[in-house]
Formats: C-alpha cells, sequence, structure tokens
C-alpha cells in the first residue's frame, strides 16, 4: 500500500508542478510576445475597418471618419499614395500651436522612414502586411497595410503604443514566487490525502483477499457509498465472498453426502458379509437374502460411481450426442412401465401422454433424464407417494414430472441442481437414485439447448422441460 501512496504522491506533485512551471512560462517568460502579437491582430482588425471606410466617395468624410476610427483607439494613422507621399496625416483634423510644430516634424519623418522600409520589405516578401515593434524609450507598435483603390495604391500606417508589459512582468514574477510556494505545499497536502483516500479501499480490500485466502469466507470489506470503480470492486468482492461461502457449505454437504452415500452401502455389505460367513452360512434361506442384500448394494454404490464419472464427462464436454427424430410418446409410456412394481410399496402412477409426439435429440439422455426426474418424484413425492407424468404435445413438446410432497423453499430452488444437494437435511435415505441425477438431468438440457425448470408450491412440485 505504500508504494500506491507515494506513487500517487508523486504523479499528483509531477503534474501540479508542471502545471505551476506552464503558468510560470506563461505569465513571465512569453508574456510579452503574447501581448505584441494580440496587440497587432488588434491594429490589423482595426485597420480593416479604416480601409472599409476607406472607399468612401468624399475623400474628405473618408478622411475624417479614419482618423475618427484612430482617435477612439488611441492610435496615430497616416495614409500614403503609390509615390510615398502623404495624403492624410494624424494631425490634419486637429488643430496644432506653433509649440507643437517642432514635434510634428520629426515625428512625420520618422513615419516616413518606416513607411519606406515598410513599403520595400513588403515588395521584396511578396506580403500585403507589415509589423514592427519599437522597444526603446516609449514602446510602440508600428503596422503597415497595402490598400487597393480605384484610382491606384495606397499605405495605411497605423502607430500605436504598447503597455509597459516588462514592468507588469517583474510584479508578476515576484507574486508569482510567493502563489508558487503556498501552491506547493498545499498540492503535497492534497496530494497526500487523496493518495491516502485512493489507498484506504484498496488496502481494505487487501486485507479482506487475505481473510479469504485463510479461510475466512464470512469476511466483509467495509463498503462506500459511492460509485467509484474501486467501490464497485468491493461490492463484487464482498458478493464473491458470499458466493464463496455458499459453495463452500455446499461442499461440505456434497462431502458428507458423499461419505454417507459410501458408507451406508458398504456397512450394510459388510455387516451381511460377516453375518454369512460366521452365522447363517448354513441356512439357505437367510443366506439368500443377505447376499440380495450385498447385490443391492453394491449395485447402488456401481450405478453411483457410474453417475459420478458420467456428471464429470458431461461437464467435461467429454460426451457425444447421437440427434435424431424418435416418438417421445412411445418412450415415455416404455419408462412408465419400469416403475409398475412401486405400485406394490404403496406409489401411485398417473400418466397423460399425448400420442405420437416425435422430437429431434439423443433418445438415450432424454431417456436418462426422464428417469433422473421420476427417481427424483419418488423420493420426494410424501405420504401420498403420487406422481403425475404428463407430456403436451406442440412446436415445443413439453414434459412434465408432478410429484406431492413438501414445497422446495424459494431460495433453494437454485441450488437444487447441485450435485449431492438436499432440501431435506434429516439424511433420510433416498428410495431410489443416487443423489446427482439432477445435475445430470442439468447438463443434458442445457447441452440440448432445452428449457427447463422447476414450480413448487404447498399441494406439489413440477419439474419440466420443452423440446425444441
Amino acid at each position: 500500500m505504500k508504494k500506491i501512496r507515494s506513487k500517487v504522491c508523486f504523479y499528483m506533485l509531477l503534474h501540479i508542478s508542471i502545471i505551476l512551471v506552464l503558468i510560470w512560462l506563461l505569465q513571465v517568460t512569453f508574456l510579452q510576445p503574447l501581448y505584441e502579437h494580440y496587440k497587432a491582430q488588434d491594429v490589423k482588425k482595426i485597420q480593416q475597418q479604416m480601409v472599409r471606410n476607406f472607399n468612401y466617395k468624399d475623400v474628405d468624410e473618408a478622411y475624417r471618419s479614419i482618423w475618427e476610427i484612430a482617435q477612439e483607439n488611441e492610435m496615430y494613422v497616416a495614409i500614403y499614395n503609390s509615390n510615398r507621399e502623404p495624403v492624410m496625416t494624424p494631425f490634419m483634423f486637429t488643430d496644432i500651436s506653433i509649440s507643437d510644430t517642432r514635434f510634428i516634424g520629426p515625428l512625420l519623418n520618422n513615419y516616413q522612414t518606416f513607411l519606406n522600409r515598410a513599403v520595400d520589405e513588403m515588395q521584396r516578401k511578396d506580403s500585403g502586411n507589415y509589423v514592427y515593434y519599437g522597444k526603446k524609450g516609449d514602446p510602440f507598435i508600428v503596422v503597415v497595410s497595402e490598400i487597393s483603390a480605384k484610382d491606384g495604391t495606397y499605405y495605411i500606417l497605423s502607430r500605436a503604443p504598447l503597455e509597459p508589459v516588462k514592468a507588469t512582468g517583474d510584479i508578476i514574477k515576484r507574486n508569482y514566487l510567493m502563489i508558487l510556494i503556498v501552491g506547493f505545499f498545499i498540492s503535497v497536502l492534497f496530494a497526500f490525502l487523496l493518495s491516502e483516500h485512493i489507498s484506504k479501499p484498496i488496502h481494505a480490500l487487501s486485507k479482506g483477499a487475505k481473510a479469504v485466502a485463510g479461510g475466512d469466507l464470512n469476511y466483509v470489506v467495509p463498503e462506500d457509498e459511492n460509485d467509484s470503480e474501486v467501490s464497485v470492486l468491493i461490492r463484487d468482492f464482498n458478493q464473491m465472498t458470499k458466493e464463496l461461502s455458499k459453495v463452500d457449505k455446499i461442499r461440505k454437504d456434497v462431502i458428507a453426502n458423499v461419505s454417507h452415500e459410501l458408507r451406508t452401502p458398504l456397512t450394510l455389505i459388510k455387516g451381511y458379509a460377516e453375518t454369512i460367513r460366521d452365522l447363517t452360512g448354513d441356512n439357505a434361506e437367510k443366506r439368500e437374502k443377505q447376499l440380495d442384500v450385498i447385490v443391492d448394494e453394491t449395485d447402488r454404490l456401481s450405478l453411483l460411481i457410474s453417475d459420478m464419472l458420467d456428471l464429470s464427462r458431461l461437464q467435461a464436454d467429454a460426451v457425444t450426442f447421437n440427434n435424431r427424430q424418435f416418438n417421445l410418446s412411445n418412450m415415455m409410456e416404455r419408462i412408465c412401465k419400469r416403475y409398475e412394481y412401486f405400485k406394490e410399496k404403496g406409489y401411485t402412477f398417473k400418466t397423460e401422454i399425448e400420442p405420437d409426439v416425435y422430437v429431434t435429440a439423443d433418445e438415450g439422455r432424454i431417456e436418462q433424464v426422464l428417469l433422473n426426474l421420476i427417481d427424483n418424484a419418488i423420493n420426494h413425492s410424501g405420504e401420498q407417494a403420487e406422481i403425475t407424468i404428463k407430456l403436451v404435445g406442440g412446436t415445443e413438446p413439453e414434459v412434465r414430472v408432478v410429484n406431492t410432497g413438501e414445497q422446495i423453499p424459494e431460495e433453494e430452488i437454485k441450488y437444487i441442481w447441485d450435485r449431492f444437494y438436499h432440501i431435506d437435511k434429516s439424511g433420510k435415505r433416498r428410495v431410489t437414485g443416487t443423489g446427482i441425477g439432477l445435475s445430470i438431468v442439468k447438463e443434458i438440457l442445457e447441452i440440448h439447448k432445452f428449457a427447463y425448470g422447476v414450480l413448487s408450491n404447498e399441494q406439489e412440485t413440477t419439474f419440466w422441460f420443452k423440446c425444441k
């Protein structure tokens, strides 16, 4: 967790430092060039407005409008013809005193110098604009643009003052150093708090993972109310541990049930074998009955092992299905006859099978499904011991196996397809089957892509599946 915290702090400080340096460069190093660039763009835009007014029919009106625009924007403007002679000066519409003439002469000469330099430069570069920045003494900007008019070519020269940006830059430098120091310490504090906020739930998640790895499947990581990725991960982790806890409980039940399924027949086999050896070996009648029990229990063990192997092969997708069309009605009638001997044990069987219903599937596997569903119905038919087997035809023929007995709790239904899962926890021995029949049913129907399910109420429970 220290690595995560230190990395978050490092990258946060690096990010903030880069931003502070960029602001420094923007405000201090690039302030003057940026200001001059944008000032030149502004002067050019004002000149475009002047050029539009230059095309007025009345020359005096055109010159006055240009002069007024220059006055509004604190600029000096002069216009020259193609011979570089002034046709408009900045002082054309100004009352000039004798004392000002000493200033005007040198200024106009200075404008003439800028014009000559600008025209020569524009002709050399074949450009319609020229920009000059004066940086000594009184900073200013001069922009010269070429005008194409009806009566020839003219040049418009605009001179605008530049603000003392250097002094502003010096003030920013002094203040920015203090801002930089304060901002850095605030950034360090913010980075530490942020890294702590990020690493805290990850640390809790790591602690939870170690607890689960140590076998504590009931460990719950504290959840946040927000919807961040880490919070979603924590909720998923808690859901995972909850499911793992259920799976672990099922695993323990499976081990207990397998042990029970194996221990009971083995105990009977051993007991009867010892009895035959020590007591009833000479009594033919008793010996035959005890040998029958041994054979039955051996068959039960063999069937259990066979079903477990079959289920493993189905789950590993190692079984080839031979799908073909067959008469499902005839199959179900034939299967029901196998259970005739259960009537002698007090069971009631009812059948509602529509004739000549054909489906396309693996006939042997569908027969296995029906046998397992009927075995399950026999084991859970309760005191009434009544089983009903139905077949409804149509585009998707539906098979139903209904038995009386106790209702399956809603929260238990999703687990009944797991191997050896018992709703009745009393340990009562089943009448028939091995305890993994429904798991085999589920695998076979899902491989066929047949819909299946179970409905249960206080009167009866119905297992069903539909054939496509």
